[in-house]
């Protein structure tokens, strides 16, 4: 572990240089002068008796701390010469409420993020299945102007997908990315008095961030299980719809089962959108009149999955088997993912 932290003297010497640094206890002490505390509070915005921090002046700390050698915490020392009405105490604790509402705006954005790709993807893999369906019925011959669609439906499929990774693994949330750094890395704030050394107030991380309410990892889990099988359910519920018309225009379905197959069909295509409709909603805690009725979707979901495999079997149909063991695995994670969101 040390030679992790020592890995780059060069750096340490150069901190050294122009910080405090305490190498046994492995902290940096970085000092930031002002000459008034609302240099660093956002005094235009909200309460002026309790204002927030400054963002301009997070983010001049993240970046300071975001350099610092691995292995180092960081001891933030404000210098304040006019506290005006401000105590040093309402200073750290605006400095830990605004780190704190970063966090949610992040969680926010986070949410929002994982929501859009989910929609770019399936509004993709849609226009894929048209594509297929298409090309399968013979939409797209004898004609330039059938030619043209068909490509312009291929590369706009392919562009809602690769929007969508785009914004699921190369998109940040600066405000994350700042409460996370600076709780991280700091140890401990200190408020001074210029010309003064001893500190006016002084406390600990675990002190600032104790009140920070983290979101669980096993809701986490279950927010995103009910995301991802909610999609998968509204692409079922296409993917549904896609087949029997697939059977329909080829008539491999016999003429004794087709009432039986297309009833069936189409139950099952309103449960998977009620259900996918619902799993969305509730990842985003939004329409409870939908939501509240998720335990019920999943009875009847696996009673429509029961019979669509019966179908399959009795068809012979491999696409309608694959359809519904596919459902079956993403009932089970839509039943995971909600009681685990009912029971935390």
């Amino acid at each position: 572990m040390k030679d992790k932290i020592d890995q780059n003297p060069r750096q340490i010497e150069l901190f050294e240089k122009y910080y405090n640094i305490d190498k046994e206890n492995k902290i940096i002490g970085i000092t930031m002068h002002y000459e008034k505390a609302s240099d660093i509070l956002n005094i235009n915005l909200g309460n002026p008796n309790k204002p927030l921090f400054s963002l301009e002046v997070l983010k001049d700390i993240s970046n300071i701390i975001s350099n610092t050698p691995y292995g180092y915490k960081v001891e933030l020392c404000f210098e304040i010469a006019d506290y005006e009405s401000y105590s040093p105490e309402i200073i750290i604790e605006s400095f830990n409420d605004s780190l704190e509402l970063n966090q949610y705006s992040a969680r926010n954005h986070r949410q929002r993020k994982e929501f859009l790709s989910g929609i770019l993807i399936l509004i993709g893999i849609i226009l894929l299945l048209i594509l297929v369906l298409g090309r399968n019925l013979n939409w797209f011959i004898n004609s330039l102007r059938n030619s043209i669609i068909e490509e312009v439906l291929n590369i706009t499929a392919w562009v809602f997908v690769w929007e969508a990774v785009t914004q699921l693994f190369l998109t940040y949330s600066e405000q994350g990315i700042l409460s996370i750094s600076i709780r991280k890395k700091v140890e401990r704030i200190k408020m001074l008095k210029k010309g003064n050394i001893e500190p006016l107030a002084i406390e600990n991380s675990n002190e600032i961030f104790s009140e920070w309410v983290n979101e669980a990892l096993v809701k986490r889990i279950g927010k995103i299980f009910t995301l991802i099988s909610g999609f998968l359910f509204l692409f079922l519920s296409f993917f549904t719809m896609y087949n029997f018309l697939s059977l329909s225009f080829s008539d491999t379905i016999n003429n004794e089962y087709y009432a039986i197959f297309s009833i069936i069909t189409i139950t099952s295509t309103i449960l998977y959108l009620l259900a996918g409709i619902g799993g969305i909603l509730l990842y985003r805690d939004l329409n409870k009149n939908i939501t509240k009725y998720i335990g019920l979707y999943t009875i009847f979901l696996s009673i429509g999955v029961l019979l669509s495999l019966t179908t399959a079997i009795l068809i012979h149909n491999v696409e309608l088997l694959i359809i519904s063991v596919v459902s079956i695995i993403v009932d089970i994670i839509y039943v995971i993912g909600y009681l685990i969101d009912k029971r935390k």
